[in-house]
C-alpha cells in the first residue's frame, strides 16, 4: 500500500512538473502556468478547510485518508 501511493505521489508530481512545458511548448504561452498551479492549488486549500468536519464524520484520519486515495486514483486512472 506504502509503495502504491508512493508511486501515484511520483505521477502527480510528475503531472505538475510537465505543466511548464506543456504551457510553453503545446500552449506556447509560459504565462499560463501560473493559472494552471491555482487550479491545482486552490481546490486542496479548500479542502484543508473542510478536514476537521469530515474527519469527526468518517470517524477517523485512516477513513477519511483512505476514500481520499480512492478518489485521488479514481480521477486519476479518469
Amino acid at each position: 500500500m506504502i509503495c502504491a501511493v508512493y508511486i501515484l505521489q511520483q505521477v502527480y508530481g510528475a503531472m505538475l512538473n510537465m505543466g511548464i512545458y506543456y504551457m510553453t511548448y503545446v500552449l506556447r504561452n509560459e504565462n499560463l502556468y501560473g493559472v494552471f498551479s491555482w487550479a491545482i492549488n486552490i481546490p486542496l486549500i479548500a479542502a484543508l478547510v473542510f478536514t476537521p468536519t469530515l474527519v469527526a464524520r468518517w470517524k477517523g484520519m485512516y477513513k477519511l485518508n483512505l476514500r481520499g486515495y480512492m478518489l485521488g486514483t479514481l480521477g486519476r486512472a479518469i
